[in-house]
């Protein structure tokens, strides 16, 4: 069964590349559950797959792929974290030159992964864009 989308006109990213970013020591020491290499299949598979095929009828959006993937150990996310916390921590990492800038098309997504156990400011959320 075809899933349908309702497109209301806003903006979208066609051909969307992914950058990925895990903030925290925890992502390190030991083996964290899940793992980076298991949150990259997923994603993998998201792009790759059924989900963004069915996004075709949607202004013609296509798969996408990963750019990279960076994990950030010098600090760690803050529980109770804000919008303007991650965003501040993107563009430092792009100021600092540790993950690209976004591309002439805007086609670039940031992808912050925080730590099991790390909340946002709004508790009701498990998981904002």
């Amino acid at each position: 069964m075809a899933i349908n989308f309702t497109d209301h006109g806003g903006t979208v990213i066609q051909f969307v590349r992914v950058q990925l970013i895990f903030w925290g020591k925890a992502w390190t020491t030991p083996p964290p559950t899940p793992t980076v290499a298991a949150v990259t299949d997923a994603i993998n598979r998201i792009l790759s797959g059924g989900y963004m095929t069915g996004l075709a009828q949607y202004r013609n959006i296509g798969q996408g792929y990963i750019l990279g993937s960076t994990t950030v150990t010098s600090s760690n996310p803050p529980n109770n974290f804000t919008d303007s916390q991650v965003s501040n921590f993107i563009n430092g990492l792009i100021g600092a030159g540790t993950i690209p800038n976004l591309d002439a098309q805007n086609q670039t997504l940031y992808c912050v992964f925080m730590p099991k156990g790390i909340i946002a400011s709004n508790s009701n959320d498990i998981g904002e864009h």
